[in-house]
């Protein structure tokens, strides 16, 4: 295949290929899997494919940090793209665009199929649709509109962080945290969200459409009992994994954005009660005792106050206002 390039193309990426969504094939795959390994000296071949629409997008891995995109063409032709690490971008909706994918052969249990992974997009120029609200709102908070909502879906996965989920009568099954995301076209929100950010950035990853608006569940926010329930945490990861978590674990635990956990874990080491070790990405690793720097821990707890402020000003925010197009924006 000629190699070409492409100046409207991420600097460093070579078209080896334009071809339609349909001729891209299993057989194509093992084909140029002959040209491996592939490596520095030897980069796997990149091919363009014209003029696609995303049908529709779902996360995977830890946090759904990765994304699985369904895509089709003008002939109808569908496939699914691997986006490693897609959280990190809005997906393309409401335009069509041109696909940089990798083609390579998915060898799971002994079974060999096609994997087309996501290397770079491009919009396509004037093809942008308006596809309307993304979202369907159904306020279940309270008064005329929770009655009016009818009962909630059986198959909405439910949204609760921070609480006892025996106690606050829902079914562990099908409940999720932005620890352990899982995808469902349907989410009741139960917890309020600790900010904006992580309100928006969970419904996307979980590729929910309809959203259940309860609220029943408003954490409390104060310094004293987030540090106690932060404790409590670090203590059961000491016991029960040497003291290795993550941040998105502790935040979906204590029902806090992560700056605040990460705060809070600062205020804690520098009253000497844990040393924080950071590893890659959110991971920590936690150890009994350290040293107490009471020079920092005022200002620490100080920004701790400021965050949890903002917090508790979010959630009454959430509890009172139109939500209707909150999640679009």
């Amino acid at each position: 295949m000629a190699e070409t390039r492409d100046a409207s193309v991420q600097l460093g990426y070579t078209i080896d290929a334009r071809m339609p969504l349909g001729a891209i094939t299993l057989e194509l795959a093992e084909e140029l899997d002959r040209l491996s390994p592939f490596g520095a000296g030897n980069p796997p071949i990149h091919v363009l494919i014209s003029g696609l629409r995303m049908v529709t997008y779902r996360g995977f891995g830890a946090n759904n940090k990765h994304r699985r995109i369904t895509v089709s063409d003008v002939e109808g032709v569908t496939a699914d793209i691997t986006w490693w690490r897609g959280s990190e971008e809005a997906p393309p909706e409401g335009y069509a665009f041109d696909l940089l994918a990798i083609p390579r052969i998915n060898d799971y249990r002994g079974r060999r199929s096609l994997q087309l992974e996501w290397v770079d997009s491009r919009p396509v120029p004037g093809t942008a649709i308006d596809t309307g609200p993304r979202y369907t709102v159904i306020d279940r908070r309270s008064g005329p509109a929770y009655k009016a909502a009818g009962p909630m879906p059986d198959e909405a996965l439910i949204w609760a962080e921070g609480l006892d989920v025996q106690a606050a009568g829902l079914d562990a099954n099908r409940v999720v945290t932005r620890a352990n995301g899982a995808d469902s076209r349907t989410l009741v929100i139960w917890t309020v969200p600790p900010g904006a950010r992580e309100a928006i950035q969970f419904v996307e990853k979980m590729g929910a459409r309809t959203l259940h608006i309860a609220a029943r569940h408003n954490p409390d926010d104060t310094a004293d009992a987030f540090l106690r329930r932060l404790a409590g945490l670090v203590k059961y990861a000491l016991t029960a994994y040497d003291g290795e978590t993550d941040l998105a674990r502790l935040a979906a635990a204590t029902a806090q954005r992560s700056v605040t956990v990460r705060r809070g874990l600062e205020a804690l080491a520098a009253d000497g009660q844990i040393r924080v070790e950071w590893l890659e990405g959110d991971r920590l690793r936690l150890t009994r005792g350290g040293s107490a720097d009471p020079e920092a821990l005022p200002d620490l707890l100080d920004s701790l106050y400021a965050l949890l402020a903002e917090t508790r000003a979010f959630r009454a925010y959430f509890r009172r206002a139109d939500l209707s197009t909150f999640f679009e924006s």
